[in-house]
């Protein structure tokens, strides 16, 4: 018997990574975008996300909130900001809808409360996919555990040139933590 296509719910997707969510999402026949969420001043409110997407007419509109689709989901896919996201994941928790968040610049506080919501839902939060990115976020937990206090890390890094200034300090913040 056929397994239902897990039902997505895209924020932030008229963005590039939120069309490229929405598009890859369209040819995976195990999920189905069930919602598309931009910005209420967003200038293609309205308009079908699998044309803007390159994939062609799904009937699926870009809303204006999430509230209007998040009935229609079972997880939220958010490719935003942390001041979006933080208005995503409480209504994710309240709605008891998983959520995937690719958002950075989070603040300290901001994770803390990530961390209270994310006891209630199953919720992933990684200000980079990437597997190499994240690999270094694990070695540089392992590498602080095994040297202990007598020793200072330092990761020096380098990025391309149009890497946004807020991306950049949500990744100094992820590898300051997974280090302490």
């Amino acid at each position: 018997m056929a397994q239902e296509p897990l039902k997505v719910i895209v924020v932030g997707a008229a963005g590039r990574m939120g069309l490229r969510i929405a598009a890859m999402i369209q040819e995976n026949p195990g999920f189905l975008l069930a919602g598309a969420v931009e910005r209420k001043d967003h200038p293609r409110i309205g308009g079908d996300i699998g044309e803007m997407a390159g994939t062609g007419q799904n009937h699926v509109l870009l809303s204006g909130e999430l509230s209007d689709v998040i009935s229609r989901g079972d997880v939220i896919i958010d490719f935003t900001t942390a001041e979006t996201s933080m208005k995503v994941l409480p209504l994710a928790a309240k709605s008891g809808k998983s959520a995937v968040i690719g958002s950075t610049g989070f603040t300290a506080a901001q994770m803390q409360e990530i961390r209270k919501l994310a006891q209630k839902i199953p919720c992933v939060v990684s200000p980079n996919m990437s597997v190499g990115v994240n690999v270094m976020f694990r070695v540089i937990g392992d590498l602080a555990k095994i040297l202990g206090d007598d020793y200072d890390l330092e990761v020096v890094e380098a990025h391309h040139r149009s890497s946004r200034e807020e991306l950049l300090e949500g990744l100094n913040f992820l590898k300051k933590e997974a280090m302490v």
